[in-house]
C-alpha cells in the first residue's frame, strides 16, 4: 500500500532564449524552409505519430513567443547571408565584364559577337552601363513661370493667326 513512485523527468538545458536544444533545432529547421510539421517529425523522431498529433504540437511550438523571436533572427540573418552573398557576386560579375572586355579592346583574345552580347547583359545586370541624365533646376519662381507661359502662348496664338487669311476659313500655304 505504501509504495512510492519516482517519477523521472529528463532536465533539458534551455539556451539563453529559453529554447531547448530540439526546439532550437526546429527552429532552424523551419527558418531555412522545413514545413513545420515535418520538422517536429523528424526531430522529434515521431514517424509513429498520427499527423494531426504532429501538427497540434508544431503549431503549439510555433506560437511560443521564444520561437517566434528565434525564428526571426534567424530569418534575418538568413536574408542579411542572402544580400551580402548577392552583393559579392554583383562585384565578381562586374570584374568578370569589365576583364573579359578589357582583353577583347587589347586584342588578348578574339571571341564572337554573342560573346560580347552576353557580356553586355551580365553587365546591364549590375549597372555597369549606365546613362546619366544631367538636368538643370529651373531657379524661376511660380509668377516667372506663368509669364513664360503666357508668352508662349500668346506667340502660338499669333503665329495661328498669320497661318490663316481673312475668312479664317483655310490656312495659307
Amino acid at each position: 500500500m505504501g509504495e512510492t513512485v519516482t517519477v523521472v523527468r529528463k532536465v533539458y538545458k534551455k539556451d539563453k532564449d529559453g529554447l531547448s536544444p530540439k526546439e532550437s533545432e526546429f527552429c532552424r529547421g523551419v527558418s531555412k524552409g522545413e514545413n513545420p510539421s515535418a520538422a517536429y517529425r523528424r526531430i522529434w523522431e515521431a514517424e509513429s505519430a498520427k499527423p494531426h498529433s504532429i501538427h497540434v504540437a508544431s503549431s503549439r511550438l510555433i506560437k511560443r513567443a521564444e520561437v517566434q523571436r528565434r525564428l526571426s533572427t534567424l530569418q534575418a540573418q538568413i536574408s542579411a547571408s542572402f544580400v551580402n552573398k548577392t552583393a559579392s557576386k554583383a562585384v565578381e560579375d562586374k570584374e568578370l565584364v569589365l576583364s573579359k572586355l578589357r582583353q577583347i579592346i587589347n586584342e588578348e583574345i578574339t571571341v564572337k559577337s554573342e560573346v560580347i552580347r552576353s557580356l553586355e547583359l551580365l553587365g546591364r545586370t549590375q549597372a555597369l552601363f549606365s546613362d546619366t541624365i544631367v538636368t538643370k533646376e529651373s531657379e524661376a519662381s511660380s509668377e516667372d513661370l506663368a509669364v513664360q507661359i503666357a508668352a508662349i502662348l500668346d506667340q502660338a496664338n499669333d503665329d495661328s493667326d498669320i497661318n490663316h487669311d481673312s475668312s479664317g476659313d483655310e490656312p495659307v500655304h
